[in-house]
């Protein structure tokens, strides 16, 4: 056997092991976190192999690195490094924070590993049969025909809780939507539709996530412009109230989440926050008053990881972020952080106008899910929902270039 057939059937085999453990991340988001952190584990490892490999494995992940969205993402990461040295936080805090935005190079490895067509269907399949599972053992736990979360705040939202369920719920209704649209000359079509109302209800009925809800009308207020453009979002208006009306009167739980919703709000308006308030106001407040004292240097650049966290002790706020991902980075990362992080979003929906139809709009759906969703919570904080977003992210992302191996 030459070293060339050697090295080839090395860096298949290595592609092969990536790409079930990219499987494992799609388990890992919606069953089990140590499954999640396997796959990356694996998928890292893998990476430095082929790197160390010497089969030109630096020029295949330059492919990766070409989209303007990942070279945006990279420099914000770097940026987020850089404050390790600088910040006046302690180094393990830094660390820590740095660590929790490590998907952001995740993204590019995924790109490379998933550089296939093939491996793209199976991995967004995989995710929707996930969903689905998911969507069946919540049905179970409402009809009481298998044990419910020991969470009494989470009832019937199966393995993976009320907020991130409901977001990664909202983006699957979408795509459930999408699926029927792919197969209408199909029966596949009612599976679809079926899937999509069964997905529907529990999101709004059992998950009671405001974030998730919100982003599914906002989602279909996507939908309808896609196929009747302003047309379709009056239609759209017209269904979210209504559907917001059946669940203001038929669920306690929603109507008690609206009122609560409607105080806030007022709160936020007529500034009757406290310092002990614990609502998304007074977090919000809390933060901008914190803001209010930085000096101009410190606004432009930020604090640096976990400067937020150390400065609410100091003010003795009990605050660990401000779920707001914007407000997170202009607060840590300043003025630079929060510009990068927009593009980062910005420059994502751009990449949706050169592909097919389909993927477009499902990768548009996918933006403005974690877009919304990191207004009312510093989603690339959260394991979970930030391996969702970068994970469907490269999978929805055609490939850029053939590999050796697919």
């Amino acid at each position: 056997m030459t070293v060339e057939k050697i090295n080839t059937t090395f860096f298949t085999n290595m592609m092969i092991s990536a790409r079930i453990a990219t499987l494992f991340m799609v388990i890992g988001i919606l069953f089990s976190t140590a499954l999640l952190s396997i796959g990356e584990f694996i998928i890292l490892v893998t990476w430095i192999l082929l790197l160390v490999s010497g089969h030109n494995i630096k020029e295949q992940l330059t492919i990766s690195l070409s989209l303007p969205m990942v070279k945006v993402g990279l420099v914000l990461l770097s940026f987020i490094f850089l404050h390790i040295s600088t910040s006046t936080n302690v180094v393990a805090t830094s660390s820590s924070q740095f660590l929790h935005y490590r998907e952001l190079l995740l993204l590019p490895l995924l790109l490379f590993i998933l550089n296939s067509h093939n491996w793209k269907k199976i991995i967004y399949y995989s995710f929707l049969a996930g969903m689905t599972l998911v969507l069946v053992h919540s049905y179970l736990q409402f009809f009481s025909l298998v044990p419910n979360s020991p969470s009494l705040d989470e009832p019937n939202t199966s393995t993976i809780g009320r907020i991130a369920g409901a977001i990664m719920l909202a983006f699957t209704c979408y795509a459930f939507l999408e699926e029927a649209l792919r197969n209408k000359s199909s029966y596949l079509f009612w599976v679809w539709l079926i899937l999509f109302f069964a997905g529907s209800f529990a999101l709004l009925f059992f998950y009671n996530g405001r974030t998730g809800a919100l982003i599914y009308f906002a989602i279909l207020f996507t939908w309808g412009f896609r196929f009747l453009g302003k047309k379709g979002i009056v239609i759209a208006m017209v269904l979210a109230s209504l559907i917001s009306t059946v669940l203001y009167h038929t669920s306690p739980s929603v109507k008690s989440r609206i009122d609560q919703t409607h105080r806030q709000l007022h709160s936020l308006l007529h500034i009757e926050t406290s310092p002990t308030d614990p609502t998304r106001v007074g977090l919000y407040s809390r933060t901008v008053s914190m803001m209010k004292k930085h000096s101009m240097a410190r606004t432009i650049l930020g604090g640096g990881g976990g400067s937020f966290r150390s400065e609410s002790k100091q003010h003795q706020f009990i605050m660990t972020n401000p779920h707001n991902e914007y407000l997170l980075a202009f607060f840590e990362n300043g003025v630079i952080g929060l510009l990068l992080l927009l593009a980062f979003f910005i420059l994502t929906w751009r990449q949706s106008k050169d592909i097919d139809e389909h993927e477009k709009w499902l990768l548009r759906a996918l933006v403005i899910t974690f877009g919304i969703g990191c207004l009312f919570n510093s989603l690339l904080l959260d394991n979970r929902e930030a391996h969702f977003y970068v994970l469907l992210l490269a999978t929805l992302i055609p490939p850029i270039k053939k590999l050796n191996s697919n």
